[in-house]
């Protein structure tokens, strides 16, 4: 990720790619859409723990999602985040029995990461 991409730019290309139709490329654009939609999650949190608690910013993701908690106003989004950021870990170790995943649950977990980057107005590139 370059320092020019913002957090909301890559939820834009990454529901842009889950919505590209190409039956050849089967679920590989699906899940090349939750990768992009990690990397936003963590941008997002690295400009909001630089300007919170910079000493979070190095943390591992989950020390950071349980910081949230404690850091983030809203309780039911640190717990959206959290449930997001599991489900995106555990998508991106996709095997070949398992069905990749559906445009609904991307375009979930990008509103949940779209409601955080808005309520915390860190990302203010577009």
């Amino acid at each position: 990720m370059t320092a020019t991409t913002s957090p909301r730019l890559l939820v834009a290309s990454a529901r842009q790619l889950a919505a590209t139709t190409e039956r050849k490329y089967g679920g590989s654009l699906r899940l090349g859409a939750v990768i992009i939609l990690r990397q936003a999650l963590e941008a997002a949190l690295d400009e909001y723990w630089a300007a919170t608690e910079p000493t979070l910013a190095d943390a591992n993701m989950r020390c950071q999602m349980i910081a949230l908690r404690t850091y983030l106003p809203d309780a039911q989004l640190a717990h959206d985040l959290r449930f997001c950021w599991s489900t995106m870990s555990e998508l991106i170790h996709y095997t070949a029995y398992e069905l990749p995943p559906g445009i609904a649950e991307i375009n979930r977990m990008a509103e949940t990461i779209d409601r955080f980057i808005t309520a915390t107005n860190y990302s203010i590139r577009q």
